[in-house]
């Protein structure tokens, strides 16, 4: 549902659709999204660090590191350009969280499950039963 809104990037009010950014600021975030992608193209970047790609495309490092961390630009191919764990702050190829943070959190998240499925549970049955006994008729009789 469409309602009005200031943009997250540069404070405008407009119609809130889907994105949380004004059509102007979505634009220019496509247009730096297709030169980093233009840039790690070219085979002689292929190495290139974060920072070469920062300095060479002028690109903003928070919008930079919003690519990555949505899976928009993925940092796999690239064995020199990593971006800071959103946990632990230690680089990473990853999207938002180290591969370390990612398996603690996974743990973490699965313990509780463990635990309450280790409990005996006990489930009340009950049973329900329907009787036919006003039926009706489409004869009319």
């Amino acid at each position: 549902m469409a309602e009005l809104s200031n943009c997250k990037t540069c404070g405008t009010v407009f119609v809130k659709v889907f994105q949380p950014i004004c059509p102007q600021c979505a634009e220019k975030e496509e247009k730096w999204y297709k030169t980093a992608v233009d840039f790690l193209r070219k085979k002689e970047n292929r190495m290139a660090t974060k920072k070469d790609l920062l300095e060479a495309t002028l690109i903003p490092s928070q919008t930079l590191n919003a690519f990555i961390r949505t899976g928009r630009l993925s940092l796999k191919n690239f064995p020199n350009m990593h971006h800071p764990c959103e946990r632990c702050q230690e680089p990473t190829h990853e999207r938002r969280f180290c591969i370390s943070c990612a398996d603690e959190l996974r743990k973490n998240f699965s313990l509780p499950l463990e635990q309450s499925q280790s409990e005996p549970q006990t489930i009340r049955e009950t049973t329900y039963s329907y009787s036919l006994k006003n039926t009706f008729r489409l004869d009319g009789k």
